[in-house]
């Protein structure tokens, strides 16, 4: 009986597709991308049969030793670890196009790796995890079984009413990056060429799944980036008799749109009654902060600097607000972890983070021009001062959005994906 037992197990085990995921950054020793990758295979692995190409030189040790760990995970997860070619000491290149020229080497020498293990295994299905934006899709949609591509996106950019909220160069560089995204997505021949292959594209925003649908033809489903980890907890309490504590966390670049905030807490209204805490570091740290001093709001924040993993989650749960101003970006980690923690959001309705966004968990600002984003900012600070009854039944909306975008709901999410795919694959076999 054991031995027919073991026998059935070993069947269904081989019945399970058998797919190959590429994922550049994978560990589950980190957060955002590599976690986030490291959090949808192992959790894809109770439905399929992974193997999974990974780069070697950051991720590989850390892969390593937690299957070393948790061995029964080898049962599912089979990974290939590839060392990236760079002719550079530094972990990341100074220049972008050096990271992003890194990148396509390793795609290329990882693509060679996959045709040599498609001939052994046999696949059922690939799929290209993430990657830069829809800008890489890499070239496992060579391979003769059906492709999955994502999560990706990319496809938007910066509302034009919003780059007056940019310095000189940042209104130059970002205005070109605009027209660069209108013609790479349409034109480059890989892209196209991925998007004719795929069988499925998960799209991280509404935006990019019309632009996938109307401009290349291809069926998307939405599935963000990243994803919460919800835990029980009571909502946060404001009574409204000291000052409200403001979260912000990014790198200090002109993209991520401080000086909106600092200019809308400056306001006659708000000023005094904010404390806000920034985490983060970067090139444009100093000039937000003689900014600040410019404004009189200098002895209203406190500049932590880069902050660990667990520091910044401390961070975020002793606050009563995140204030997420970028101009332009994903579904960034921070804001997922924020929602997790019971965190109100003020954000921009626009990108990953406004289609998270509802009534019931923060407030949304539109996007129009730089004074309206002030002025909205501060009057959304003023009416949580004002009610502070509301910072609690926003936390209690946090924490419900929070258990609607659990990692386990993205994995279902590609899951589907990859049902969508096996699904063509065996109509066009009959």
């Amino acid at each position: 009986m054991i031995a027919f037992e073991k026998a059935m197990k070993q069947k269904r085990n081989r019945s399970k597709p058998k797919v190959l995921v590429e994922a550049y950054e994978c560990s589950p020793a980190r957060s955002h991308a590599a976690g986030s990758a490291w959090q949808i295979v192992s959790r894809l692995a109770k439905w399929h049969e992974l193997w999974i190409l990974v780069e070697e030189t950051q991720y590989g040790n850390e892969v390593r030793s937690y299957l070393a760990q948790n061995p029964e995970l080898k049962k599912n997860l089979h990974f290939t670890f590839i060392p990236r070619e760079t002719n550079h000491k530094r972990k990341r290149p100074v220049l972008p196009i050096r990271e992003v020229l890194d990148y396509r080497r390793w795609l290329k020498k990882s693509f060679k790796i996959a045709l040599d293990l498609h001939s052994r295994v046999n696949f059922d299905l690939a799929h290209h995890l993430r990657g830069n934006s829809f800008r890489e899709p890499g070239f496992l949609w060579k391979l003769p079984v059906p492709f999955v591509w994502g999560p990706t996106g990319g496809s938007n950019m910066i509302p034009w009413g919003m780059m007056a909220a940019l310095d000189l160069k940042g209104q130059c560089c970002h205005t070109i990056k605009n027209f660069i995204n209108l013609y790479q997505f349409r034109f480059v021949p890989r892209v196209r060429k991925a998007c004719r292959k795929a069988v499925c594209v998960l799209a991280q925003f509404r935006r990019d799944q019309e632009n996938f649908l109307n401009i290349h033809g291809v069926g998307t489903l939405l599935a963000q980036e990243h994803a919460t980890q919800p835990s029980v907890r009571a909502p946060r309490g404001y009574d409204g008799t000291r000052k409200l504590n403001l979260a912000w966390v990014g790198r200090c670049i002109a993209l991520k749109g401080m000086p909106l905030l600092l200019k809308a807490i400056s306001r006659p209204e708000i000023k005094g009654r904010v404390r806000l805490h920034i985490a983060g570091d970067g090139p444009y740290r100093s000039r937000w902060e003689k900014l600040a001093q410019k404004l009189h709001v200098h002895d209203q924040c406190i500049w932590h600097g880069w902050l660990p993993q667990d520091k910044t989650l401390e961070l975020l749960d002793s606050c009563d607000v995140l204030a997420f101003t970028a101009l332009m970006e994903g579904t960034p980690t921070t804001a997922k972890q924020a929602l997790s923690l019971g965190l109100p959001i003020l954000c921009f309705e626009h990108c990953g983070f406004g289609e998270v966004l509802n009534e019931e968990c923060g407030i949304a600002i539109p996007v129009v021009n730089p004074s309206s984003a002030i002025h909205d900012f501060s009057s959304a600070l003023l009416s949580l001062i004002q009610e502070p009854s509301k910072v609690s039944k926003l936390s209690e909306g946090a924490l419900r959005v929070a258990s609607k975008h659990t990692w386990d709901h993205l994995a279902e999410q590609i899951k589907k994906a990859y049902e969508i795919a096996l699904a063509s694959s065996r109509k066009n076999q009959t």
